[in-house]
């Protein structure tokens, strides 16, 4: 049996929920028809009832939200684009699930969370120019975007970008470090270059089927199955690395080019 909504207590229940599970103590910012949608809400009205009318939201801007809490938006399935110009902060899943989502802008942003907008799945085009952090699973699933640009970025978490299987260029000229399955499967990159990346973590670049050039010139550890199967690729210059681990190039079957000057470490079936 579901539940009822009898009283104005159940609907500041579902607020202080939503601000409870966010970990923020101040009260939050909603899109003006989240607020219609609870004033809409009749007495004796099911919890579902409340839950269905996040579908109408579809373009949104906020020119004052500075941090969007966990799960927001979550599978807002007609939301199309959204707005947010000084916003410095995106909670993990708040946009998770946003599959009608095509144009994301946050000039302002700083820190994307985890999920944050995992399998957007019409999601082709992203502004993030001021993002230094791209959370695990960001991106994951976001099978539409061809590009992406982060030119101040430092870390890309594990999964950011994993199955985005039409990107086919991306920029990260500051990036440090790409965790595991990062850019795992996305099957129609054709070269990445990361000029100050230090660290390449397990699996980050595996089936990678079309790639076929890398530059990580200050790169000292590429981790387990990094490069596995990116069938195309043709040669490996990592003239600073000491450590390949196990299965880092396996099944590169078109590698003709391999210098390691300063390698002390090649891990098992790493090639």
């Amino acid at each position: 049996m579901s539940r009822k909504l009898t009283t104005d207590t159940d609907l500041t229940a579902i607020a202080d929920a939503i601000r409870a599970k966010s970990g923020i103590s101040a009260p939050l910012i909603y899109p003006t028809e989240f607020v219609s949608a609870i004033e809409a809400i009749k007495t004796g009205a099911d919890l579902t009832d409340f839950i269905e009318n996040r579908d109408a939201w579809t373009n949104y801007e906020n020119t004052s939200t500075t941090k969007i809490a966990i799960g927001t938006f979550y599978k807002c399935s007609n939301l199309a684009s959204i707005n947010f110009p000084v916003c410095t902060y995106i909670g993990n899943n708040a946009f998770d699930g946003c599959i009608s989502l095509s144009t994301a802008n946050f000039p302002a942003c700083t820190s994307i969370g985890s999920n944050a907008f995992w399998s957007c799945t019409n999601l082709t085009s992203i502004n993030f120019p001021s993002c230094t952090i791209v959370g695990s699973s960001a991106f994951y699933n976001c099978d539409k975007l061809t590009s992406v640009n982060f030119p101040v970025c430092t870390s890309v978490g594990n999964g950011a970008f994993s199955h985005c299987s039409k990107l086919a260029s991306v920029n990260f000229p500051v990036c440090t470090y790409i965790g595991n399955s990062a850019f795992y499967n996305c099957s129609k990159l054709t070269s990445v270059n990361f000029p100050v990346c230090t660290s390449v973590g397990s699996d980050a670049l595996g089936w990678c089927a079309s790639l076929t050039s890398i530059n990580f010139p200050v790169c000292t550890n590429v981790g387990n199955r990094a490069f596995e199967l990116c069938s195309h690729l043709t040669s490996v210059n990592l003239p600073v690395c000491t450590s390949v681990a196990n299965g880092a190039f396996d099944s590169c079957d078109s590698l003709t080019s391999i210098n390691l000057p300063a390698c002390t470490y090649i891990g098992y079936e790493a090639f």
